[in-house]
């Protein structure tokens, strides 16, 4: 170990920081053989002048389709091991319909009441940075 960081290290104590060190390297492969060394070079007569068709599909019909998982969380997740207080929160919540259309959200009282009540504050924010 080096002791002194202002003197040169001794041969020892390079010898003992080298045993020290472990290098990892990666495993040539048996299969290829090593009497191809010579670089390639490209061939540009040979050059792929075909484009797949499947390169212009939307890419949500190239991916493959998913596939559920074969331990569904709903075997696993309960509501038995809640507190009272926090399964009565869920469940007020689980009831509460999330619309998806602003024509449904405006045609309940509720939910229209809401969105102007969001616009009366977003017009106030915009006029408080002015």
């Amino acid at each position: 170990m080096i002791t002194d960081s202002s003197s040169n290290p001794t041969k020892e104590e390079l010898e003992s920081t080298e045993k020290q060190l472990t290098m990892y390297t990666q495993k040539k492969n048996k299969d290829k053989s090593d009497v191809n060394n010579q670089p390639q070079l490209f061939d540009s007569s040979s050059a792929i002048t075909h484009v797949p068709s499947q390169l212009n599909l939307p890419i949500d019909l190239r991916k493959e389709k998913k596939t559920r998982t074969s331990h569904p969380i709903s075997k696993f997740v309960s509501y038995a091991s809640l507190s009272r207080s926090f399964h009565a929160y869920l469940c007020s919540t689980s009831s509460v319909p999330i619309l998806t259309k602003v024509a449904d959200a405006l045609a309940q009282p509720q939910w229209k009441a809401a969105i102007i009540d969001q616009m009366i504050a977003l017009e106030k924010q915009q006029k408080d940075n002015m």
